[in-house]
């Protein structure tokens, strides 16, 4: 997806960039927003703007480690970084016991929407764990690093600096592309 952008080689940049990135994944899940322009869009509606954040990902063959096609999960409707809907497309198949990462893709209205993105992000990182999965990083461009930084508190993730062995809890570790940024946040229910 995005990655192919921090990898300045001709060719199959794409898959280069991913394949050193995701060396070890065994899943890779990206969000990409965009506002809709004119949806909604009249007088007295209460729900403009909306933006929409489409979520795919893919899985490796455990017989060959190739990357399977690009598989739709879900796309979560928000205004105001507020979920007011979903259309879930298929049933997440990653496997029990497997361990990926979260991408939020650079578009245009990545920047203004980072609270949607967060949240979408969150709820991923949930349903991975109801699938006995885990998320090793969440992946953003940088500079919208500090905002989702910031935004992230208000879900109840704060930044730590030490994680302690045998800690039992919910870790989410933010990776900027290109690099820059790179801490994580526990989860403290308040």
């Amino acid at each position: 997806m995005f990655l192919a952008s921090a990898c300045a080689s001709p060719g199959n940049a794409q898959t280069d960039a991913e394949d050193s990135i995701f060396e070890g994944d065994e899943w890779v899940a990206y969000l990409n927003v965009r506002e809709l322009k004119e949806f909604l869009n009249y007088k007295s509606s209460n729900l403009y703007p909306i933006s929409v954040v489409k979520v795919t990902y893919k899985i490796r063959s455990p017989q060959t480690w190739e990357w399977q096609s690009l598989r739709n999960y879900e796309q979560l409707w928000y205004h105001d970084g507020y979920s007011v809907g979903v259309h879930r497309v298929e049933q997440l198949l990653v496997p029990p016991e497997s361990c990926g990462d979260l991408v939020i893709e650079p578009t245009v209205d990545a920047p203004l929407q980072t609270k949607a993105l967060d949240s979408a992000a969150l709820r991923l990182y949930l349903d991975v764990a109801l699938k006995s999965a885990s998320t090793l990083r969440l992946f953003a461009p940088r500079d919208i690093c500090q905002q989702i930084s910031s935004d992230l508190s208000s879900f109840g993730f704060y930044p730590c600096s030490i994680i302690k062995a045998g800690v039992v809890g919910h870790i989410l570790h933010v990776v900027s592309i290109p690099a820059g940024f790179d801490k994580y946040y526990f989860y403290r229910a308040n």
